[in-house]
């Protein structure tokens, strides 16, 4: 009997039928074309990540970044919609990345941003973030008496032009954040001292903007250290011959860091940083005895653009690297006095390299010489600002 079974189970054998995907000899062992369907049965729809809930305040730029995971498929399409809070405009919604403005909010508001995505084969997903919009103390018009401010109530938006009376004295508190939307005058003091750890912070409202600046005006008393300045017109004008201690601080990205609309005084500008400005010293006045010292000028079109320059003024122990211009003397008559440029690192110290960096009476006959040597052999260390240049600007806490 077993004999003749046998037969029958060969045949059985033999005309079983082929499954797609379970190959033999000479076949593709799985991959044969028809996987492709296989997945079709079984695909798993995408999974999408809007990335983590945010945290900021109102008026600045907020970027949403969706990601996916996926195996399966390509994904053929990205959607990004806004479900809960005051509407915004959100730039590029059909792309994985996208940017909006968060609007001006009395009170914290949350909004909610929907991301959602869909694969080469029809399946979609979506997924939800959530960024909570802080507002910040609105300051505009005259500070009469003197007044605090202080990082923990901040920050400090000012609307317009703020101004401080005479006699009457602006005290910021180290960490404080400063947005400007128009500027701010001071005919009293300024008291804005932060720490190398908590530094005061002046920028524009909104991160791609711009604002007008701290202008001084007859200030004998302010003192400015340990603050960042950015994105300014003018960062800090002095005028009427204030005369401020202006210390360990960063002057970065602005128009102009530093100028003078009117009157003469002694100037001491020393352990600051200055970085990506167009032009740091614009239009200064000088009188009397002047230093500018231990400050590192990095990245700058102009250093000292033009100035008036009466007394003596002492530029030395400095760092000048990568700038563009550094300095134009002063012209003979009108009682200009001298300008010394010693003892200074310029980045190297080839001279010819160095004589174009500076615009003197060998390049115009009517102007005064620069005089630059000695010259420092190397890069000075432990001068410029204590902070570090690229700190960036805090946000709210989490």
């Amino acid at each position: 009997m077993t004999k003749k079974a046998l037969p029958l189970l060969v045949l059985a054998v033999l005309v079983m039928p082929s499954v797609p995907g379970i190959g033999g000899c000479g076949e593709n062992n799985g991959n044969n074309g028809n996987i492709d369907e296989v997945d079709d049965w079984h695909n798993t729809a995408p999974s999408p990540s809007a990335g983590i809930d945010q945290t900021v305040y109102e008026q600045t730029i907020v970027t949403l970044a969706g990601s996916v995971a996926d195996t399966h498929s390509s994904i053929t399409d990205y959607k990004w919609t806004q479900t809960a809070g005051t509407m915004v405009d959100l730039n590029s919604p059909e792309e994985a990345t996208t940017t909006f403005t968060a609007p001006a909010v009395i009170t914290e508001e949350t909004l909610v941003f929907q991301f959602i995505i869909t694969d080469d084969k029809g399946a979609n997903a979506s997924a939800n973030v959530d960024v909570t919009i802080i507002p910040m103390v609105d300051v505009s018009g005259s500070i009469m008496e003197d007044t605090v401010w202080l990082a923990e109530y901040g920050p400090y938006e000012v609307i317009g032009l703020l101004s401080v009376a005479p006699d009457t004295t602006l005290t910021i508190m180290p960490g404080t954040l400063v947005k400007v939307g128009g500027g701010v005058k001071v005919a009293g003091d300024l008291i804005a001292q932060g720490t190398v750890d908590e530094p005061i912070f002046f920028g524009p409202i909104s991160d791609n903007g711009s604002w007008g600046g701290i202008k001084l005006e007859s200030s004998q008393g302010s003192y400015i250290e340990f603050c960042i300045f950015e994105n300014a017109s003018s960062a800090l004008m002095l005028d009427g011959g204030s005369t401020p201690v202006v210390r360990n601080n960063v002057f970065r990205c602005n128009s102009d860091a530093i100028t003078d609309s009117g009157g003469y005084q002694p100037m001491v500008i020393e352990y600051n940083t200055f970085l990506g400005n167009s032009s740091v010293f614009s239009g200064i006045r000088t009188s009397g005895e002047s230093f500018f010292r231990y400050n590192t000028f990095t990245g700058n079109e102009n250093v000292f653009e033009y100035g008036y320059y009466f007394g003596t003024v002492t530029i030395t122990s400095n760092n000048f690297i990568n700038n563009d211009f550094v300095i134009r003397g002063p012209e003979y008559g009108y009682g200009y006095g001298a300008v010394s440029a010693c003892d200074n690192w310029w980045g190297t110290t080839d001279t010819t390299t160095i004589d174009e960096l500076i615009y003197d009476i060998y390049d115009d006959a009517t102007l005064q010489v620069v005089a630059y040597e000695p010259i420092q052999q190397q890069e000075l260390v432990g001068i410029g600002s204590a902070i570090h240049a690229n700190v960036e600007t805090p946000g709210p806490q989490m």
